[in-house]
């Protein structure tokens, strides 16, 4: 996922978020809590695939350093 792609899916979570206090109490601000979190897990796997990416990254640089 480049950068880009989360800007939308930043821009969906604002969207979301404001028809949930525009319109509390109806089928769509509960459809978009289950969207919220969605989103949330989304944003979630991005974060935990670049921990993982750096940490990868950092074993992969210490094991070029000599002994």
């Amino acid at each position: 996922m480049r950068k880009k792609d989360l800007g939308e899916i930043i821009k969906a979570k604002n969207y979301f978020n404001v028809l949930i206090e525009e319109f509390p109490n109806t089928e769509f601000a509960e459809d978009a809590g289950f969207k919220l979190e969605l989103i949330e897990e989304i944003l979630a796997s991005k974060e935990l695939y670049l921990a993982n990416y750096y940490l990868d990254r950092e074993k992969m640089d210490s094991s070029n350093e000599p002994i």
